[in-house]
Parts: C-alpha cells; structure tokens; sequence
C-alpha cells in the first residue's frame, strides 16, 4: 500500500476524482483520507468571494426565471393552439373542450403575469429599477409570446395570480438570502 501511496503526488485531477469516487462508492474512508490528503496544494487568485456569490447567484436566478417562463409559455401556446384547432367544431363536446383551453390560457397568462412581477420586485427589492432577466444570460420572450399577452389582455384584464405571485417571490428571496446573510 505504501507503493500506490507514493504514486499518488503524481495523479492527474481526474485520475484522482475517479479513484475518490471509486473509493466513495466502497465506502473505504482511509483511501478517501489518503487521496485528499496527497492533493497538491495550490495557491490561487481570484475575484472577491462575496461578489462572485452575489453575481453567480443573481444570474443563476435569472436564468431559472427565465427557463420557469419558458415552461409557462409552452403550455400557453398548446393551449391556445388546442383552443383554436377545437373552435367552431361541429361536435358541441369540442366546442366546449375549446372554451376549457382558453381557460386554461388565461389561467397560464395569469400564472406567468405573476412570474413577470415577483421578478421585477424582487429586482426592486435588490435596488434594481430595470433588470431585465436576459441581460444576465437568459432569453427573451419571443414575438409570438407578446402576441399571446395581447391575445390574453384583449379578454380581460392581465392580472398576476396572487398564490404564484407571493410564492415564486419567496422562493427568490430565499435563494438569495443563503448568500447576502
């Protein structure tokens, strides 16, 4: 054993990591010990721990608001499209199948109304006045996405439900309290 011990100062990282987890998946603790302990030690400089947390978080947030927005729209556009392939079908029970997809869009607008505001509050509560989320790598909303919310508002009134509203901002400014504490 002293042999593959001496052998260990010259592993690469992934040589390392390999024999780690292979010695993790034993559940051999001193092989675990022995290959962290002959881990070559280096010195390294980097950007503030502080900020980077900050900004690696900020972004990773938007990035999740973002992919939640983009689930919202999937199912607003097959409802939509559901509603408008069933509309005006001869068959009442697919007339009526239509009228519960648009429902259902709303109901997805309104659902995706109250992702846009608990973002744009939290953003305010952060001290940001305008924090798009696709300046920090996400996407835009596509056209069709803007037509959808005219189709939405020309139905009434666009407003956030309020369940989602309250717990996607919670659920933000718990995600950034584990690292501005």
């Amino acid at each position: 054993m002293k042999d593959i011990a001496k052998a260990y100062k010259h592993l690469s990282a992934d040589e390392r990591f390999r024999l780690f987890m292979e010695a993790a998946t034993r559940k051999d603790d001193q092989e675990m010990d022995r290959l962290n302990n002959s881990c070559p030690r280096k010195t390294y400089l980097c950007d503030d721990d502080e900020y980077t947390k900050r900004k690696t978080r900020f972004m990773f947030l938007a990035l999740v608001y973002s992919h939640e927005l983009g689930r919202l729209e999937v199912l607003a556009y097959l409802a939509l499209a559901t509603c408008i392939a069933q509309e005006g079908d001869e068959y009442p029970e697919k007339a009526a199948q239509a009228d519960d997809c648009f429902d259902l869009f709303l109901k997805v607008m309104q659902m995706r109304a109250a992702k846009n505001e608990a973002w744009r509050r939290f953003c305010h509560e952060l001290g940001f006045l305008d924090a798009p989320p696709e300046y920090f790598g996400a996407e835009e909303a596509p056209s069709i996405m803007l037509l959808a919310e005219e189709v939405a508002k020309l139905h009434g009134e666009l407003t956030p439900e309020p369940k989602v509203l309250e717990t996607t901002l919670a659920a933000m400014r718990e995600g950034w309290s584990s690292i501005a504490t």
